[in-house]
């Protein structure tokens, strides 16, 4: 994880979450990513907030969830993460799913 991406989940979780949990009155919640009721998002919420972001950041075409996930295991292979420990994180069973995601060919 770099820097800017750490210093910017430890603000959300300080400055966004944190409150949200105490407006509801508790302090723990499993899930990282809650709504404004301090619930789990679900995958629409998160789909319709990517799409949100994609217009406006002046994307011209939608980007799937599963655009992040390849995207995620990309950059991660590209900054020195073997393989085998990005196959764990995406929870594949087997590498030949991993290198479709990172668009690399295991050799």
């Amino acid at each position: 994880m770099s820097n800017s991406v750490q210093h910017i989940l430890e603000k959300y979780v300080t400055k966004y979450r944190k409150p949200i949990l105490v407006k509801i009155g508790t302090t723990s919640q499993e899930a990282v990513l809650i709504s404004r009721t301090g619930t789990r998002l679900c995958g629409n919420q998160i789909y319709n907030r990517l799409q949100q972001l994609c217009i406006k950041s002046g994307l011209d075409y939608p980007v799937a969830l599963h655009t992040l996930r390849h995207s995620i295991a990309t950059h991660l292979l590209e900054s020195g993460l073997e393989l085998e420990s990005i196959s764990w994180f995406l929870g594949h069973k087997n590498l030949d799913s991993t290198q479709i995601y990172t668009h690399f060919i295991h050799k």
